[in-house]
């Protein structure tokens, strides 16, 4: 019987090992970033249906539908986490306010009121948005993660 040198077994098994870990950390390291881009589009559906359903609530009860999304849109600020930007349009054509919150802050933000649409500017891009009659509600969500901004709109 001839001796089976084992010396080359143990060095491919933990070739094969090392392979293991690289391929796993770089995987894992894939789905953190996707998940985290993926944040920002998240936060824009959620924020579509929600206000939706506010502005039909509104609409059915008689109430302030202005007064509802403020209240709504500040709760959703908290919802959202640190370090994400939202930007958001409330009203009618005779009375829109626009703010941002950004890390828990309010403040009011300039915008561009034309015939029967409404532009604000984020960083250096313009987005327009068509006023309906009625009452309206409008966002932009950005987010950046490393080093790529993420915007998502209705």
């Amino acid at each position: 019987m001839k001796r089976v040198n084992k010396r080359g077994q143990f060095y491919l098994v933990a070739a094969m090992i090392i392979v293991a870990i690289v391929i796993g950390i770089a995987s894992f390291s894939n789905y953190t970033n996707q998940r985290t881009s993926q944040h920002v589009y998240d936060l824009g559906q959620e924020l579509g249906i929600e206000s939706a359903n506010i502005l039909d609530y509104g609409t059915m009860n008689g109430s302030n539908t202005t007064e509802l999304l403020e209240n709504f849109t500040d709760s959703f600020e908290q919802y959202a986490g640190e370090n994400v930007e939202l930007y958001f349009i409330i009203g009618n054509e005779n009375n829109i306010q626009a703010y941002r919150y950004i890390n828990r802050e309010k403040e009011e933000v300039d915008f561009a009121h034309g015939e029967g649409d409404i532009t604000i500017k984020v960083d250096s891009n313009d987005y327009k948005f068509k006023l309906a009659s009625g009452e309206n509600f409008y966002f932009v969500i950005s987010q950046e993660v490393g080093g790529e901004k993420y915007v998502a709109t209705n």
